[in-house]
């Protein structure tokens, strides 16, 4: 059964949200599950009342299962209780003229709408790519959760409200990073401009304190919220915990495998971790049962092209690309891939 949906239009200028208005990015993770309980169990934490907070989540498409029984098992009845207005979102398209989707929006929220009419995976299958790192952002999350935020916001939110974004006490780098993104948006006009707010950090709260407080609230390891191909589970994770998911959960594993096998044929340089061990060499040297469920879903593929693939380089990355690739204007040597 297919889940209802449904696009708000765009508010009006006098229906919009004001300066005094807290937004909370929640990627419904450690880090940021923790910072909002906190909130909601410890009013001495935060400066304002709840009923000025709006909780936003865009949604992936690919996130595991677990996330959503989490959510509703422990986070959304801690909300209801306190009417807390949580609004689901996604990405509609491809194009950024597709806009976002609305799942739900509610002070009264029941039930997680983890999927919206575009899925992350849309966008590597038919890119035939990996997440990675663009110029020290993962353009993935970009896509998925910044640009239908940013979109939201703008219909919603007047300048000068309050953005919050969980990132934990050791990832200041991420929130340097994130403040001069916001401040680049709105200065080129994409975007409201806002005050941003990393509590986690002014509190100290690093992600194995976040772990902690929320075992202590839950009585139970709360679990780290990614998508199931997410090839950063090795890196802001662990590999032993990124085997132990993917033990756990075959099918996550072959998603993984399948999207970075087809990503190898068209660019040799794009496996999960990037250029070196790939996720089929880590699932060849555990013997994990994903590899052969990918193998099942590769074997029912019968159509294979052959592919003239040619690289092209926006002119920030050039010099780089050019020392990887040598200098592509002076070739006109198409390079062949099967997928």
């Amino acid at each position: 059964m297919s889940l209802p949906l449904f696009v708000l239009p765009a508010s009006s200028q006098a229906a919009r949200l004001g300066p005094q208005s807290v937004v909370l990015s929640l990627g419904m993770g450690i880090d940021s599950v923790a910072l909002l309980v906190r909130w909601l169990l410890d009013p001495s934490s935060r400066d304002f009342d709840l009923d000025d907070l709006v909780v936003v989540t865009a949604m992936t498409g690919d996130e595991h299962d677990y996330t959503r029984e989490q959510m509703e098992e422990y986070v959304l009845p801690l909300m209801r209780e306190h009417g807390v207005r949580y609004v689901q979102i996604s990405r509609t398209g491809q194009r950024k003229s597709s806009g976002y989707t609305v799942l739900s929006d509610s002070r009264t929220t029941e039930t997680m709408v983890m999927r919206g009419p575009w899925w992350l995976s849309f966008e590597l299958r038919t890119g035939a790519t990996m997440p990675s790192i663009r110029r020290q952002r993962r353009w993935c999350s970009e896509r998925a959760k910044g640009d239908p935020l940013d979109w939201w916001v703008n219909d919603n939110l007047l300048p000068g409200y309050t953005h919050v974004v969980g990132f934990a006490a050791e990832e200041l780098d991420r929130a340097d990073r994130d403040t001069h993104a916001r401040r680049s948006k709105a200065a080129a006009g994409t975007t409201v401009p806002c005050r941003v707010e990393y509590p986690l950090l002014a509190w100290g709260m690093d992600r194995a304190a976040c772990a902690a407080y929320l075992k202590d609230v839950f009585k139970i390891d709360f679990r780290r919220s990614c998508c199931t191909f997410c090839p950063f589970q090795a890196t802001a994770g662990s590999r032993v915990e990124l085997l132990a998911r993917w033990t756990e959960y075959p099918e996550a594993c072959a998603d993984t495998l399948e999207l970075e096998y087809t990503a190898l044929a068209v660019n040799p340089r794009c496996g999960a971790f990037g250029s070196g061990e790939t996720a089929i060499d880590l699932a060849r040297r555990h013997s994990l049962s994903g590899l052969g469920l990918a193998r099942e879903r590769l074997a029912r593929v019968e159509v294979w092209d052959v592919l003239s693939v040619r690289r092209v380089f926006d002119q920030a990355d050039q010099p780089a690309a050019r020392e990887r690739h040598g200098d592509l204007s002076k070739s006109r040597n198409p390079v062949p891939a099967r997928t």
